[in-house]
């Protein structure tokens, strides 16, 4: 949890929105109008490609065999034994996942958003946001692994067999992809209806 936080509290400082790592993100800025579909579709391949090129690179790592966990790991996963972490029924993980992404993303747009806070530093802002997200990651972390991120999700279980439960393609699809996303995406259309309610607030 502590190397979590410190490592999206970095993230959030080096953020660019040019240079996001989740798909969903240019699903919204899609429907926004910021970008067309041509481009949406070229960015989501090319961080399908860099994330096989960083798990290449991460298994090298592995195969140092730094500790025990690494020990044979890329050589197992390769075939598909390893842990997948979703440990509920789809329409389980489906809703922890859809709601990650929805309080996340809500609460992302509200913190951000110099109208509503004037006077907050970015420093707040972002330890704010990086606290909720942390909090709603370990509220899922044993029930889907708390990704809300489909492409980190993918990178890090599509293909493993599970241990818990078998988890198949549509398994993957459903609870990561479509949870997530979905939730991301309605995100957009609350957290502005939300911020309507909290500017009529004294």
């Amino acid at each position: 949890a502590v190397l979590s936080y410190l490592a999206m509290t970095a993230k959030l400082y080096r953020y660019r929105v040019e240079v996001i790592a989740c798909p969903y993100t240019h699903l919204q800025s899609l429907l926004r109008g910021w970008i067309t579909p041509k481009e949406a579709s070229a960015r989501i391949l090319a961080q399908f490609i860099g994330a096989e090129v960083f798990f290449s690179w991460q298994a090298r790592v592995w195969d140092w065999g730094l500790t025990g966990v690494h020990v044979g790991r890329s050589y197992w996963m390769a075939y598909g034994r390893c842990a997948a972490w979703l440990d509920v029924p789809n329409i389980v993980g489906f809703c922890w996942e859809f709601g990650g992404g929805l309080v996340c993303g809500v609460a992302g747009i509200l913190i951000f958003d110099w109208e509503l806070f004037p006077v907050a530093s970015i420093h707040k802002r972002i330890a704010a946001s990086t606290s909720i997200t942390l909090l709603a990651v370990l509220a899922a972390f044993h029930k889907t692994g708390g990704f809300f991120q489909p492409l980190l999700a993918f990178g890090r279980t599509f293909g493993c067999v599970g241990v818990l439960r078998p988890v198949s393609l549509l398994d993957h699809l459903l609870v990561y992809w479509m949870g997530a996303s979905l939730g991301a995406v309605l995100s957009m259309y609350v957290a502005p209806q939300i911020k309507k309610l909290m500017l009529r607030l004294p």
